[in-house]
């Protein structure tokens, strides 16, 4: 995607000096290029929040190997986690709070839901406290049985909440009428 953006970035500065000279080329290509990027910005947030927006399982903030900056990597699990710089999980936690929280996502901001019912954006740190001695496999393991562990419960939740929407939207079975 950034070959075609430099492609045309550079279509159209080709074209701006053949029509102007060098100063009001330059000067026309850096508008156009601050106002594409703003733009773009702003549909990729778009886009973004409307995800998060619908987001229903908690999410996963798992840190990388400091020394080798090495992702934890779980096949089955792995849309569920966010991997991040060993030393920035802390403030990652944070991003994605502000994210659910500016998309409107209901799991997240229903003042009547009690807190373990809402989303959760929980973190996985390598060598934590009492994980201090573990190794990068072990953190792996680690990492999987806890958002197993964690999906059991968030599931039981979701079920018990609804059990139609449940079943609609979790299930996708057929048949299921859900009116909110």
């Amino acid at each position: 995607m950034k070959n075609i953006i430099f492609v045309f970035a550079f279509l159209l500065l080709t074209m701006l000096l053949n029509q102007f000279e060098l100063p009001v080329a330059i000067a026309a290509f850096l508008i156009s290029a601050i106002s594409v990027a703003a733009v773009w910005h702003k549909v990729e947030m778009f886009f973004l929040l409307r995800e998060y927006a619908s987001q229903v399982e908690n999410i996963y903030v798992v840190s990388n190997d400091p020394a080798t900056n090495e992702e934890v990597f779980i096949e089955a699990l792995q849309e569920l986690i966010v991997n991040i710089e060993f030393n920035e999980v802390v403030n990652e936690v944070a991003n994605q709070k502000q994210l659910l929280q500016k998309s409107g996502n209901e799991h997240f901001n229903d003042k009547d839901l009690q807190e373990h019912e809402k989303l959760q954006v929980l973190s996985f740190t390598f060598q934590d406290a009492e994980y201090i001695n573990e190794t990068f496999f072990e953190f792996e393991l680690r990492v999987a049985e806890g958002i197993k562990e964690d999906r059991i419960k968030r599931h039981a939740v979701l079920k018990n909440a609804d059990p139609v929407w449940y079943d609609q939207f979790c299930n996708y079975q057929n048949g299921v009428q859900w009116n909110k």
